[in-house]
């Protein structure tokens, strides 16, 4: 059996369409976030392009749908200080109108009930629906930038005691693994440190005493 049909068996019984023929593709979404330290903000630029596939009558050649959305998060609180919404191609002239309705994310605080305060503020016939999803799209990524940039920045300064990433109240309950007395909070009380190894191996290992965690080097 070939490496695509060991595949195809593993994913069931159904012939994937796309794994047999890549000419059937007939749209195509992409979106990427990005996360900038910079100073006392972290700034999240998101993209989302739609292309479609095949060619219409009197339509676009290239992307029906291009949009970028940047939101500048504050390190010390999680609040949005400053947006931008740009939209670059759209189906319609009218569209862009949209964009200064995306001001009302500044002062929201990416933390907890974040994807809700986006949608009342945006949602529906209140904003764009590619750009409302892609703001909430970009918030947990907002919340690893503005954690990643202060663990950096503490380990830039060699008079401060060394620690990995510190979970805030905000990552409970936002998937299984972080369910209030979850694993996660199984694996904490257990001896795991954020940041300690990766990845991190699975519970059952943590509570059989099998998890070892290497200190890192001085200066590390």
């Amino acid at each position: 059996m070939n490496q695509k049909s060991a595949m195809l068996e593993c994913m069931g019984t159904r012939a994937w369409a796309c794994e047999r023929d890549e000419t059937q593709k007939v749209s195509e979404r992409t979106i990427t976030v990005r996360a900038f330290w910079a100073d006392e903000v972290v700034e999240v630029v998101g993209r989302l392009t739609d292309t479609r596939l095949f060619t219409m009558p009197g339509g676009p050649t290239g992307p029906i749908h291009d949009m970028e959305l940047r939101l500048a998060i504050g390190r010390d609180d999680y609040v949005i200080r400053d947006v931008f919404a740009k939209m670059y191609a759209t189906p319609h002239l009218d569209c862009s109108d949209i964009e200064p309705a995306f001001d009302q994310l500044e002062g929201v605080s990416v933390s907890r009930g974040y994807s809700r305060a986006v949608q009342e503020r945006l949602g529906r016939e209140r904003g764009c629906s590619h750009l409302e999803f892609l703001a909430r799209a970009m918030g947990t990524v907002a919340l690893q930038g503005v954690s990643n940039a202060n663990r950096l920045e503490r380990q830039s300064q060699p008079e401060e005691s060394p620690g990995g990433f510190v979970p805030g109240p905000w990552m409970q309950n936002t998937c299984h693994l972080w369910a209030e007395g979850g694993i996660i909070e199984q694996k904490l009380e257990l001896g795991w440190k954020p940041g300690s190894i990766s990845p991190v191996p699975a519970l059952a290992e943590w509570q059989a005493g099998r998890v070892t965690i290497t200190p890192p080097p001085p200066g590390a």
